[in-house]
């Protein structure tokens, strides 16, 4: 991956995306199914994030991809606050 140049995009919510659907010690979860992402991608202002969503009758979750555009405000104002 990083002969490539590809990042590996983190969830933001959700851990797994597969399960074998038991109960007990026999339970397996696995982050299977991801996004890559080369990382010269998001040097265009753009904030990638990932959701893994509720599995309904599969054992595969569905994973979302969310790109954003970053908004730069400017210098964050100084306050101060007299005692």
């Amino acid at each position: 991956m990083q002969h490539w140049d590809v990042l590996d995009i983190k969830p933001i919510s959700g851990k797994y995306t597969w399960a074998n659907k038991r109960i007990g010690p026999g339970h397996i979860a696995a982050r299977l199914d991801r996004f890559l992402i080369q990382s010269s991608f998001l040097l265009l202002v753009l904030d990638a994030g990932v959701h893994i969503l509720p599995c309904n009758t599969s054992n595969h979750k569905p994973i979302k991809l969310e790109l954003m555009f970053q908004l730069d405000l400017g210098p964050i104002p100084f306050k101060f606050s007299p005692l």
